[in-house]
């Protein structure tokens, strides 16, 4: 029956079934000379036939025409999503075409031109199909219309008879997806344009209009509901007579400085600050990418008017400056950070939603980044305290202190945060406190600094310029064994070798007054005395660490700022701690299991409950008025996610810890030490 039915049909799956083949091929090929007919009934050759003469037009004679062809039609495709390591033959092989009709593969997207509706068909039906482990999607460029294909696109009522033929050739330009001029104004596009900026001509000449179903269709509204749920749709734009009305510009030429790009733009009046050209942090290059900021928003939309104007050799693109949804600025923190590290993770951890209203301390205010995200969270009866010792930062808490109510600036070490909040009031108790420790971008980035052994400055290294004394001071007065020590100890390495050559290289400068006093002379000292080196980084740049951490004191001052913080906080507080280095989180560990609240489960406590249940009933009973009777809780350590570290790059070393506190709680070192008691350990080492 299956046999019958397939031959009835005209069908066959069968590659081997000839009656069945030769009746699909007739099939097919009276299709086709159908459609050719209907074609032909339009053109000017309508009364010809393919096996009738006609009369010459000059003698009246009959003559045979040429033999009928198919007429060919260009149709232009392109590809999207394709994997970086896919070629043209692995595209023509995906898509059953030749080589030749892939004319570009570039930035994960291929141009395809074939010329029969057979071939288009082929490709139309691989939408949404993988090509080397990814789904890619076809989109049809034909005369310029772009939509996404779905398999159904061509059907039998509408075989591509609505498409008009293509009469003009496209330029290399446009099939390789390059920028593009617009054919009525003449003004420059980028290539993912779809229509004129000026004009609004579409791609390829024609007049766009927004097709009907985008205004009634009920599933794309839907989408655009939830694409105003994601935080690209949350954030809002930048500009205030305070901080200035910033544009993005992109598409920058890579031999341009800062000098040239605010002369391009001069024309649109005044700049607040300086150009802020986004750079390279290894070479120091120009990313093509940066920040301009005017003082009124009359010069901000002169500039968004060059939206598309040629720079020198490229089409630049400018847009209005954003604030992230949880208000920060783009610049805050500048040089390819433009964001606060993990600034959502650190606002769900300290559970600001659960308590808006309470009191919170930020320790390190660096330039307001993460303070401005918590402000933002913050209810309005909320109150954040920060601390800060840069006098640069200062000025940017007071200014903030202005705009603010809720926020209070301190310039004080964070270690001191509790005799600071005390001396206000004697029984405050904090919601949560955070803690961004190391160094904040806009510090490392200003070579007046000099905390980066790439850039010119003077070698200096403090938080605070005001007190204390510079690294080249320093450098003046140590010993030798204590300069290797301290290299030794702060500079995360256990290679005591190069810890002592460096130190003596140091101490030989010093000796023959040829100590550097500026950053890249005292980096190559360092590296000549150092070298070779199997890390990706400068030479120098865990020297300079060393000497930061010793002539700032970070790591005495990390501890105090736990300690002070862990009693600051109410039952179920939160401290937050952002590390950056293995030696920050060997010192917030090494804290935590002194706090640590007592674990049922851990054996020297099963024995001590099974043995001596009356000690650990003691052990259990707390004070509540006690305020010294509390231990500590950890959560789960937070890393940045992909996309963070896509777009800033800093973030990729950065831990969250979160210690969460808990009142009238026993610890682990108590119980190990009623256990040792009772087994007679405590003299055994």
């Amino acid at each position: 029956m299956g046999d019958t039915t397939k031959r009835k049909s005209g069908r066959s799956d069968d590659p081997f079934d000839g009656e069945g083949g030769k009746s699909a091929k007739k099939s097919k090929k009276e299709k086709k000379e159908k459609k050719t007919r209907e074609k032909r009934s339009d053109d000017e050759s309508e009364d010809k036939s393919n096996h009738k003469s006609f009369p010459a037009a000059s003698s009246g004679k009959t003559e045979t025409p040429p033999p009928t062809t198919t007429k060919k039609r260009a149709f232009r495709l392109r590809l999207k999503g394709i994997a970086p390591n896919t070629d043209k033959a692995q595209v023509a092989q995906f898509l059953l075409v030749s080589e030749s009709c892939v004319r570009n593969v570039f930035h994960g997207e291929a141009i395809v031109m074939v010329d029969t509706e057979e071939a288009f068909q082929r490709c139309v039906e691989k939408d949404d199909e993988k090509l080397n482990g990814r789904f890619v999607k076809v989109t049809d460029e034909t005369n310029g219309a772009r939509s996404n294909l779905g398999r159904n696109f061509l059907t039998p009522g509408n075989n591509g008879e609505n498409n008009a033929e293509v009469k003009r050739k496209t330029t290399t330009n446009e099939r390789e997806g390059r920028d593009w001029t617009c054919e009525k104004c003449g003004g420059e596009n980028f290539a993912r344009r779809e229509t004129c900026y000026k004009c609004a001509a579409g791609k390829y000449g024609e007049q766009r209009e927004t097709p009907p179903v985008m205004k009634t269709s009920a599933s794309i509204n839907t989408a655009v509901v939830k694409k105003q749920n994601n935080a690209g749709d949350r954030m809002v734009a930048q500009g205030s007579e305070q901080e200035g009305y910033e544009v993005f510009v992109k598409y920058l030429p890579k031999n341009v400085d800062e000098s040239d790009i605010a002369d391009f733009f001069k024309r649109c009046g005044e700049l607040k600050e300086e150009v802020n050209l986004l750079r390279d942090q290894t070479t120091g290059s120009s990313k093509g990418a940066g920040f301009l900021t005017f003082r009124n928003a009359e010069s901000r939309e002169k500039a968004l008017a060059m939206d598309g104007e040629r720079f020198l050799d490229r089409t630049v693109s400018v847009t209005v400056a954003k604030k992230s949804p949880f208000g920060t600025r783009g610049t805050t923190q500048a040089l390819g950070t433009h964001t606060p590290a993990m600034l959502r993770e650190t606002i769900d951890s300290l559970g600001i939603a659960n308590d808006p209203n309470g009191i919170y301390i930020d320790g390190t205010f660096g330039r307001g980044g993460h303070t401005r995200g918590i402000l933002n969270a913050l209810g309005k009866n909320g109150q954040l305290h920060a601390f800060d010792l840069d006098p640069e930062a200062i000025t940017v808490g007071r200014a903030l202190e202005k705009e603010d109510s809720r926020f209070h600036m301190h310039h004080s070490p964070f270690g001191s945060m509790f005799k600071v909040m005390r001396e206000k009031d004697s029984k405050v108790k904090v919601s949560g406190v955070f803690l961004d420790l190391g160094i904040s971008s806009p510090q490392f980035d200003d070579k007046s600094r000099g905390f980066r052994p790439e850039q010119d400055g003077p070698l200096d290294l403090r938080f605070d310029v005001t007190s204390g004394v510079s690294a080249y001071d320093f450098l003046l007065k140590v010993s030798r064994n204590d300069l290797r020590d301290i290299i030794f100890k702060y500079g995360e390495t256990n290679d005591k070798l190069s810890a002592q050559r460096i130190a003596d290289a140091i101490v030989l400068a010093r000796d023959t007054n040829a100590l550097p006093k500026t950053t890249k002379a005292f980096a190559t000292l360092v590296a000549n005395a150092k070298g070779a080196e199997y890390q990706a980084m400068h030479p120098a740049k865990m020297t300079f660490q060393a000497l930061r951490i010793h002539l700032n004191e970070e790591f005495d001052e990390f501890r105090r700022g736990m300690e002070g913080a862990m009693k600051l906080l109410k039952e179920n507080g939160k401290l937050g701690v952002l590390t950056w280095k293995h030696s920050e989180c060997a010192i917030l560990i090494e804290y935590f299991r002194k706090v640590e609240k007592v674990r049922t489960n851990a054996p020297i406590f099963e024995w001590l409950k099974t043995n001596h249940e009356k000690s650990v009933t003691k052990l259990l009973e707390k004070d509540d008025d006690d305020d010294d009777a509390w231990a500590a809780e950890m959560d789960d350590c937070k890393r940045p996610a992909d996309i963070e570290m896509r777009t800033n790059s800093r973030s990729r070393s950065a831990i969250l810890h979160v210690l969460r506190k808990k009142s009238s709680a026993a610890r682990m070192v108590e119980a190990e030490k009623a256990a040792y008691k009772k087994l007679k350990w405590e003299n055994k080492k």
